[in-house]
């Protein structure tokens, strides 16, 4: 609805009355990325990972934040290090690409995807005969 001023102001009254909530800081962060105000998208994303320390998603919402804040080596390093434990989450892996590709690493762009194997996002994709490699 793009109403992102309005989340904003209703997110930053929740914590008012829920200063510990993991979930309100990382919406509140995502509104802030979509707002442009990414300098406060990374504090809240680091603010609910510090409350929640398994949420992939603030771990996530910090590297999209250092990303576009021009911070992709940050990004990348923020993402390597979640991805070698939960190497599955697909949002962290194309996001990683992203960064890599900002910082000029074409090479490991295309490998941080796995293209040399079906990424199962479609079923179909496991029937391919031929495999693209990212060497």
């Amino acid at each position: 609805m793009n109403r992102y001023a309005e989340a904003a102001e209703l997110w930053s009254l929740y914590l008012e009355l829920e200063p510990g909530s993991a979930e309100a800081h990382l919406n509140l962060g995502s509104v802030c990325w979509q707002m442009g105000r990414y300098a406060e998208a990374l504090e809240h994303a680091k603010t609910a990972r510090r409350l929640d320390p398994g949420s992939r998603e603030a771990v996530f919402n910090r590297a999209l934040a250092e990303l576009l804040l021009g911070r992709a080596p940050a990004a990348v390093k923020t993402l390597e290090r979640m991805l070698r434990r939960a190497s599955e989450y697909m949002p962290a892996r194309f996001m990683l690409a992203a960064a890599y590709a900002c910082c000029g690493k074409t090479n490991r762009s295309l490998a941080a995807l796995n293209l040399s194997r079906p990424l199962h996002l479609v079923p179909t994709w496991s029937n391919l005969s031929t495999t693209w490699r990212a060497d």
